[in-house]
């Protein structure tokens, strides 16, 4: 299985992934995993992601382009038996609970391209 993890905070994701089961998957060639760094795929020379909300209300909302263009560069590298079986999953509060079932679904697939784009504080 190949995993790619699009986020605004890429460096938090290095320590699961090289000291737990998910590394001896990678060291088994079972699975890969790539992190990428979301503010890359801003057309903004600062690597803006974020942006102000239109419609009231306190926060920031992701700007949808750097996030289209990181699932597009991914998408890219893929052939189309390969697209076939690749989910594309975007984490929010407001989703679906990640269950055993769930996680049962997911192992079925080919690739997972796991968007973390929510962040607050």
């Amino acid at each position: 299985m190949n995993i790619d993890i699009l986020s605004v905070f890429p460096e938090m994701f290095v320590g699961p992934f090289d000291h737990s089961i998910v590394r001896r998957a990678q060291e088994n060639d079972l699975a890969t995993v790539s992190i990428h760094n979301l503010r890359t795929f801003s057309n903004d020379r600062r690597g803006i992601v974020d942006d102000y909300q239109f419609g009231g209300g306190p926060g920031m909302v992701m700007k949808p382009d750097p996030i289209f263009e990181g699932v597009e560069t991914i998408l890219m590298d893929l052939s189309q038996i390969e697209m076939a079986k690749t989910r594309v999953i975007l984490t929010s509060p407001q989703g679906n609970m990640l269950t055993q079932e769930l996680v049962a679904e997911f192992a079925q697939q080919l690739h997972l391209i796991i968007i973390c784009g929510h962040y607050e504080g």
